[in-house]
């Protein structure tokens, strides 16, 4: 999937326009990723709204891109969006356009080399599922894959979001 097309994704509305909100919630949840702090979200914020009418156009975004060179912190935004939704696509193997308990226990299991038992498995998809359908949506997959426990190199320790031993059925 193209930058574009990431961008389009973004556009809740369809008015071919997202607000400076958006681009912040975009960079923001892929904080840890991009390594980036609060101040430098602000900053780039400042910068992406060329025209200063609180909404980002495709015109805008072109402008960012090649202003920037494919190495701007946007363009890697939105590229890491597209390859989460190549994951998406890929782990959704039912293609229902959701990630189910049973597709999000092979999620954990190949990402991490773990195989949880129901309650934990069942408390990770509570805790992304915003919308409590029971499902993972494509917004909802996109906050999994950029938390920390999920990155492939770190499993965390911590109270919430994390796997204790008695979590763990087997390791790999």
């Amino acid at each position: 999937m193209s930058i574009q097309a990431e961008f389009a994704g973004l556009d809740r509305d369809g008015d071919k326009h997202i607000s400076i909100e958006e681009v912040k919630s975009l960079l923001q949840s892929m904080k840890i990723k991009l390594i980036l702090s609060e101040p430098q979200i602000n900053r780039i914020i400042k910068q992406v709204d060329t025209d200063g009418d609180g909404v980002v156009d495709i015109h805008e975004l072109n402008e960012i891109i090649e202003k920037f060179e494919n190495k701007g912190i946007i363009y890697k935004a939105l590229s890491e969006r597209s390859k989460i939704r190549n994951e998406f696509q890929r782990y959704d193997t039912d293609k229902s356009g959701f990630i189910t308990i049973d597709e999000l226990t092979h999620i954990v299991s190949e990402r991490l080399g773990l195989v949880l038992n129901e309650t934990h498995l069942k408390r990770m998809m509570k805790d992304v599922d915003d919308n409590g359908d029971g499902l993972i949506d494509y917004e909802e997959f996109c906050t999994l894959m950029t938390k920390s426990f999920m990155q492939k190199r770190i499993v965390s320790r911590s109270p919430r979001g994390s796997v204790s031993d008695e979590d763990v059925i087997k390791k790999r």
